[in-house]
């Protein structure tokens, strides 16, 4: 964006111009009346999950990331040295996922001439690519393209953008709600129409971001210019967000300066517009002037770069790219927003980057999710990352409680705090963050103990088998299907349960060779298990000859083999399962397991006895018999 245009535009704005164009929107987006930023400090805590959130918002639209969102910078040129003339920040695009070149759309020099500028970056498919294409003559253009004028060229633009494999999105007239030269709505909107069918034809490769400046001048409405939802793949943005007013005499609740230099702020008009349509947002180039008429501004900058990019996918996730103005102009009176020549600014902008887990580094990378506290649905155990946001005009401090005692305090950016539920007993506590300014969210959440000593990935802290299965491991009676997981659904074989019992038992010596079974080797696992088994009366196979050791026990089975296990009691109360005949082998192994709370039945009249037993529920039912 060449930000003297926009000085012009709101200079005319301030002027009160006679322009009128009706507005078509609710009032929610950008009028004048609404264009002051709503300083509600939506104070909330934010979780990191990599699991999709069920309010997470996904638009179907072309290019869109399932996960995440894109970013980059635009590509600077400008003399290299030694007579060349080339592209200067290419070391900070290396690592990231879009980058975008401005075009003028109605120039005489066709869009290929540049390719030594960005096609090095996108030839091979590995990042995204937005093509601003620019109406530098701002309404005069539109009237050429409605009239064909330049069709020949936009034909050979679109062309060339064809052959390119990644994703390619066009912006058409940008800011066409800061022009200095004000267009009526009518007029763009075939502008931009004539361009995209123009596209559509010739390189249907391509996705169009409609794209207005992040505050209207002339009191309109961005959204009168909205061209159709057939037209429109992304809602875009100019996000500007600085220290100083472009134009003397704006205020600073308008254009969103001062104390309004936020880009939290200054995008909710922006976002209000994309809910409307359904569409994503792109953040088609934006950021905070290092340097304004002469004046250093890095430090604000830097500040507000910093929050930018730490907070908007958060707390507005229908953001998915944000391309950052690296660009320098170089010319006086022009405010810089270049990060490649600015330290500080590179700094801010890089640790934001870095802790920003929602942001893909490449077309192919993976990102995590920022949910609300109040939508998250997971256990808590092991480790929890939370963050926190908050509006203020001036950097705060963020304080961490639990159940009110003060555990971490940091004034970085997004305001991290990872909770241990290792420390935590099990059961309700609250977390609660606090800000300088008195801002305070707070939320009751029910940890789940995770116990280190059983580290079983599928075992979350609050099942009924959690402390059954951490029990087995610790007395050796079960070691999982593997280091990290136990399997608990996984139907409990013949061969499991006796070892389980045998383990139990404390592995008794087994004296003699009295095996009769031809399916039980002296090398299986179960070996000495089975034998045990048998010489106790425990079980007697499910032949003369074999023990059928890799079928599954089904809930009968199982409580049988601890009814025997125990010298089979007598039990005294009866019980109301109509699925257990008074007639069936396991009938009095079921009155006692269930008078000595061994189990339950699967409802109060259902026992289930041919369900296979899984391993959760065989470990519990020998935790509660072996711990009664």
């Amino acid at each position: 964006m060449k930000k003297r245009i926009l000085a012009t535009a709101l200079s005319v704005f301030v002027a009160a111009s006679s322009l009128s164009i009706s507005a078509l929107a609710d009032s929610s987006t950008t009028t004048y009346d609404t264009a002051y930023k709503d300083l509600n400090k939506r104070t909330e805590i934010y979780v990191v999950t990599d699991t999709k959130p069920a309010s997470y918002p996904f638009y179907h639209a072309k290019y869109e990331p399932q996960c995440g969102t894109y970013y980059g910078r635009t590509t600077d040129a400008g003399p290299l040295g030694s007579g060349r003339y080339g592209l200067l920040n290419g070391e900070g695009i290396k690592n990231e996922s879009v980058c975008s070149f401005y075009y003028e759309l109605g120039g005489s020099i066709p869009l290929s001439s540049y390719a030594y500028i960005f096609s090095d970056l996108i030839s091979s498919g590995e990042r995204a690519f937005l093509l601003n294409l620019n109406f530098v003559n701002e309404a005069e253009d539109c009237d050429t393209i409605v009239r064909g004028g330049i069709d020949s060229r936009i034909i050979e633009t679109f062309q060339y953008l064809s052959q390119f494999k990644g994703p390619i999105f066009c912006r058409i007239g940008g800011e066409m709600n800061v022009w200095s030269k004000a267009v009526s709505a009518e007029k763009f909107q075939k502008a931009y129409r004539h361009v995209v069918d123009i596209g559509h034809q010739y390189a249907p490769n391509v996705a169009y971001v409609f794209s207005p400046n992040y505050s209207s001048s002339y009191k309109t409405d961005m959204d009168s210019y909205y061209p159709g939802d057939a037209y429109v793949d992304w809602v875009g943005a100019s996000l500007y967000y600085n220290r100083y007013p472009n134009a003397s005499g704006s205020s600073d609740a308008f254009s969103g300066t001062n104390m309004y230099g936020s880009a939290l702020l200054n995008v909710q008009q922006t976002v209000n517009l994309g809910k409307l349509h359904s569409k994503p947002i792109m953040i088609t180039e934006g950021g905070s002037a290092t340097s304004q008429n002469g004046i250093d501004t890095s430090d604000f900058a830097s500040e507000r770069i910093r929050e930018a990019m730490s907070f908007l996918t958060m707390v507005y996730p229908q953001i998915k790219c944000i391309i950052y103005s690296d660009t320098n102009f170089n010319a006086p009176g022009i405010s810089t927003y270049s990060i490649t020549d600015n330290a500080r600014a590179a700094a801010a902008y890089n640790q934001a980057v870095e802790a920003n887990p929602t942001l893909l580094h490449s077309l192919d990378g993976k990102a995590s999710y920022y949910t609300k506290l109040s939508d998250y649905s997971q256990t808590w155990q092991k480790t929890i990352t939370l963050a926190a946001y908050s509006y203020s005009a001036s950097h705060q401090t963020a304080h961490w409680y639990i159940d009110d005692e003060l555990k971490y305090s940091t004034s970085t950016y997004p305001y991290t705090y990872t909770i241990d539920c290792n420390t935590l007993t099990a059961g309700d506590h609250t977390i609660k963050v606090v800000f300088d300014d008195g801002a305070s969210k707070s939320y009751s959440f029910d940890s789940a103990k995770y116990y280190t000593d059983t580290p079983f990935l599928d075992v979350p802290g609050n099942r009924y088998y959690t402390q059954p299965v951490i029990w087995a491991v610790e007395n050796g009676i079960t070691y999982g299907t593997s280091d990290t997981t136990f399997s608990p659904e996984l139907g409990c074989t013949r061969g499991q349960i006796v070892s389980f019992l045998y383990r139990a038992a404390g592995s008794p010596v087994v004296s003699g060779n009295n095996n009769p079974f031809t399916d039980v080797k002296s090398t299986d696992y179960y070996y000495d298990a089975v034998q045990w088994a048998v010489n106790n009366g425990i079980t007697f196979g499910t032949s003369e000859s074999t023990f059928s050791p890799k079928q599954n026990c089904t809930r009968a089975q199982v409580v049988s083999l601890l009814w025997r296990y125990e010298h089979s009691p007598a039990a005294s109360s009866s019980i109301a399962f109509t699925d257990v005949s008074p007639d069936a082998y396991y009938y009095q192994a079921v009155r006692w397991a269930v008078e000595s709370g061994v189990t339950s039945g699967t409802s109060d009249t259902t026992f289930s006895p041919k369900d296979t037993c899984t391993r959760a529920q065989i470990v519990s039912f020998l935790y509660r018999d072996l711990n009664s």
